[in-house]
């Protein structure tokens, strides 16, 4: 017996009806008719408000510089530099200025790189940067007889002073004496001549003499004059230990009576002259 398989009227309005009760759905397009999407609309607003408030409000901005321990440094050069720190961006996204995100070494990096500085500390308050700073003697006193001024540790002529501010500031600082006119950002010494000078007046207040100032004696030398007014001379090549250990020697050991003394000469090593 043969079945006939062949394709009839009746199997095709079955198909036909079949294929018309499928449905078909696509996830992405169900989750648009449930409406709006409150919940993430929230999560959205809260993440930009959160944003907003911790790094671009003024709730965390820096709007006090607070300065301790600036004494020949101008607090309002140092403000300010600190200023044109704290008024960049980090990746063009983040202000510099922004309590939270301050980067202290970055602004310590940037304040000794125009200051010269032994310590610096930063402390964080409430809208408030403070500074603590202690500086390092890098300065001279250049007297020329006719006026005071300030010399830095390139040896140029910063500043102009009064006699009574140089006076106040000779217990700290070392006063040179030169004969030459002078105007600002003139170049007095070479940089090593005033390291040698600021190593010297170290020494010798740490050896407990007494130098009231310091006299220029061309490239390579310079001398201390003491109370007494009498003279130690120093080369520039001079062990600077060595040296103020052999005059603290000869004074002791040597020199009773400075009344007639005129110079120690240092500038021989181990090989100490006097008149």
């Amino acid at each position: 017996m043969v079945e006939d398989y062949s394709y009839n009227h009746e199997s095709k309005a079955q198909i036909k009806k079949d294929y018309w009760k499928k449905s078909f759905s696509n996830p992405y397009f169900d989750k648009l008719k449930g409406g709006f999407n409150t919940k993430l609309y929230l999560q959205i607003l809260i993440l930009v408000f959160l944003v907003y408030f911790f790094v671009y409000s003024d709730t965390f901005k820096i709007k006090k510089i607070e300065i301790q321990g600036s004494d020949l440094i101008s607090k309002e050069e140092l403000t300010s530099t600190i200023n044109n720190y704290l008024g960049r961006w980090t990746f063009f996204l983040i202000p510099k200025n922004n309590l939270i995100y301050l980067g202290k070494g970055s602004i310590k990096n940037e304040i000794q790189k125009n200051f010269s500085l032994e310590s610096i500390e930063l402390d964080r308050g409430w809208q408030t940067l403070k500074v603590t700073l202690k500086e390092k003697i890098s300065y001279l006193i250049i007297n020329n007889h006719k006026n005071f001024y300030y010399a830095g540790l390139d040896g140029t002529i910063i500043k102009q002073i009064t006699e009574l501010e140089a006076s106040k500031r000779s217990q700290l600082l070392p006063v040179v004496n030169i004969d030459k006119d002078l105007n600002i950002g003139d170049q007095v010494f070479s940089d090593k001549k005033v390291n040698f000078i600021l190593e010297l007046d170290k020494e010798i207040k740490e050896q407990k003499l007494k130098a009231k100032n310091y006299e220029d004696r061309g490239v390579m030398e310079v001398s201390a004059v003491f109370t007494e007014d009498w003279k130690a001379i120093f080369s520039l090549e001079s062990d600077i230990p060595n040296s103020v250990e052999n005059l603290k020697l000869i004074l002791e050991r040597k020199i009773a009576d400075r009344k007639n003394l005129e110079y120690i000469d240092l500038r021989m090593g181990d090989k100490v002259y006097y008149k």
